[in-house]
């Protein structure tokens, strides 16, 4: 008898199990099931913004990681960065404070992940006072042939909606005209 209600009971998990590990719903003989075909994945949205700037990789770099030269390009039309603070290496803080014309002031802090001068640099990244988990960014610096300049590529991901997506693609337009205007003289 209890032999019975244990296989009983194998067989429910076991059916319970079938629609994991063969892709769908069961259904009858010859019917299609409703769900085959389709697969919902869900990701936090992401952005990708490149630039080509007429500068070397190295010079890029170091308007990126450090804290005075960061602030002279930092930030979209009208937001001026009235303090950065860089902890360069691994692990080390990051704190850069956007000031809106409107008097807000929005401080953007993370950790450094990956360092490679000149070529690489990624980090977390969360609003101060923001519940949301950390975002990362992953920035990118490829030298071009013949010294026509660097491909700057801005990866940012893990964002926590497409609205808040829709903000970081003007900010980083923004940061990213500010850094070629450093260079258009």
């Amino acid at each position: 008898m209890f032999a019975d209600a244990g296989s009983a009971f194998r067989r429910r998990i076991l059916a319970a199990d079938l629609p994991d590990v063969l892709g769908g719903e069961p259904c009858l003989s010859g019917e299609r099931s409703r769900t085959e075909g389709r697969r919902l994945t869900e990701s936090p949205p992401s952005l990708t913004v490149t630039r080509i700037i007429r500068a070397a990789p190295a010079e890029l770099f170091e308007l990126w990681t450090r804290p005075e030269r960061l602030k002279t390009w930092w930030g979209p039309a009208d937001v001026t960065c009235p303090y950065a603070e860089i902890d360069l290496r691994s692990g080390g803080a990051y704190r850069i404070a956007n000031a809106f014309p409107d008097g807000r002031v929005v401080v953007i802090a993370g950790l450094f992940e990956v360092i490679e001068p000149p070529e690489l640099l990624v980090f977390s990244w969360s609003i101060q006072g923001n519940s949301t988990l950390p975002e990362r960014v992953s920035v990118r610096f490829t030298a071009l042939p013949d010294g026509q300049g660097t491909e700057v590529t801005v990866m940012h991901e893990r964002i926590a909606s497409p609205e808040v997506r829709k903000s970081h693609e003007t900010g980083w337009l923004g940061c990213l005209d500010g850094l070629e205007g450093l260079f258009l003289s």
